[in-house]
């Protein structure tokens, strides 16, 4: 069983949060401020997105921008997520429109019901930008679990047993 992604340092607190002390959370601030990269261009709607996914576009950066977690390196992930947000509006709507089900005479000409195929097409979508964003580790709680790593591997090249061993080889 995996475990829970991290959180990113800005909502970590050493007051409540036995795995990091404040000096830790600091650091893991600066790693993810540097693993984030530039911010000028996160903020600009690309020009490729539908009418519906510059809408999702604008929403996401504006509601994610006091988090301070989002970077240039985001705004594919950014895009994709709100195309595929557009999309599956669009297969809702089609879905609310025409009806779950359609019917469709089979090859014995028999009459059926077989599901929309909007429903697919959103599930698909659903599952795809799943696995790029695990795929890609391009989310907050993947920078802030490289964060953390880094953190531990600051903590440990500062420890005078692992200097010693390490001297050694």
């Amino acid at each position: 069983m995996a475990g829970r992604p991290a959180k990113p340092a800005h909502y970590q607190d050493a007051t409540k949060d036995r795995n990091y002390n404040t000096r830790q959370i600091e650091s893991m601030k600066k790693q993810e401020a540097a693993l984030r990269g530039n911010t000028d261009n996160v903020m600009k709607v690309p020009n490729h997105l539908s009418d519906l996914g510059k809408h999702y576009y604008s929403s996401i950066v504006e509601e994610m921008k006091q988090s301070e977690v989002l970077g240039n390196l985001d705004i594919p992930l950014i895009s994709l997520t709100a195309e595929t947000l557009a999309i599956i509006r669009n297969c809702e709507e089609r879905i609310n429109d025409d009806g779950l089900f359609y019917t469709v005479t089979d090859r014995n000409g028999d009459i059926v019901q077989k599901p929309h195929p909007a429903v697919n097409v959103r599930d698909k979508n659903l599952t795809q930008v799943k696995s790029l964003l695990t795929q890609l580790g391009m989310t907050p709680s993947s920078r802030a679990s490289l964060a953390a790593d880094n953190v531990k591997q600051e903590k440990e090249s500062q420890d005078p047993l692992l200097k010693v061993l390490r001297s050694n080889k």
